[in-house]
């Protein structure tokens, strides 16, 4: 008998490959709805976390650059490296992930098209199968037990394995970045602080300053890409975020009122009435 180590007429050498799977652990796996706005950062992991987008869109920053992704794009958090992302205000994203670390993860990582320069994957045919896995890995990790847990490995093997075939699908620079104009990228900046500022009064002057942009030009384009006048926008955030804070925080009324920039509950109770047809406490109850 041949000894454990001997290879037979036929075997296929894995070591050719050089990755030790046992190097490889799964962390955790996630799944989130996300508010307007919503946004995590700028921080950064010590492990790997991809993010699987399936609504919404939002902005991902990575080692400073930006992009743009929406339903049916990927991003992945390096190790130690800086990320900021946030949720659309109109369109927030919803997302699954998925986190993992261990010697061979960078490894792996190299036979994806993602790459610390371009950190983001776009999906041409695979995106159904690479959710549904996400999902029975998440489902999986909540059954807990060995079972669970070896079940969760072979499904996250399966999810990488298809990351690294998307490489040969979809190469190239434009995999990820959605390419975005000037304006757009002025549209973005102005959002991102209306929502840093929302317990302030802030006008569309103050936006058009901090942009350094005339007031005439910014009201313009931000009218023409978000399909609302700035003033008119920053008050349906204000509302939209009070809307969401009722709803999903044990938060009293009047501090909801402050954090979107009503210093009058009762100026905040009406405007609140005039769009949803219905009180604070009213929405807060579900009536």
């Amino acid at each position: 008998m041949s000894g454990s180590g001997n290879p037979c007429v036929g075997d296929i050498n894995l070591d050719i490959l050089d990755f030790e799977m046992c190097d490889l652990k799964l962390l955790f796996c996630g799944h989130e709805n996300c508010m307007p706005g919503h946004s995590w950062g700028p921080d950064m992991r010590n492990h790997y976390v991809f993010h699987l987008i399936l609504k919404g869109k939002g902005v991902f920053h990575s080692g400073g650059k930006p992009f743009t992704l929406k339903a049916g794009q990927g991003f992945i958090l390096y190790p130690e490296t800086p990320v900021y992302y946030s949720a659309d205000i109109e369109q927030p994203w919803e997302y699954i992930w998925v986190g993992f670390t261990g010697r061979s993860a960078a490894r792996i990582i190299d036979q994806t098209p993602m790459s610390p320069n371009l950190p983001v994957i776009t999906y041409m045919t695979r995106f159904e199968r690479e959710r549904d896995l996400l999902y029975e890995i998440l489902n999986s990790i909540q059954t807990g037990g060995a079972e669970g847990i070896i079940e969760s490995y072979g499904l996250f093997l399966q999810f990488m394995s298809h990351l690294a075939r998307e490489r040969g699908i979809n190469p190239g620079p434009q995999a990820g970045a959605l390419p975005r104009s000037t304006a757009e990228q002025y549209v973005e900046r102005a959002k991102d602080f209306i929502r840093e500022n929302l317990s302030r009064d802030i006008t569309t002057s103050d936006v058009a300053e901090h942009l350094g942009l005339n007031r005439s030009y910014f009201y313009k384009i931000f009218t023409e890409l978000s399909g609302k006048p700035p003033s008119r926008f920053i008050t349906w955030y204000r509302l939209n975020t009070a809307w969401h804070l009722l709803h999903y925080t044990s938060m009293p009324v009047a501090e909801i009122s402050r954090h979107v920039g009503y210093n009058d509950p009762a100026y905040f109770s009406r405007c609140f009435a005039q769009s949803y047809g219905m009180s604070p406490g009213e929405a807060r109850k579900g009536e």
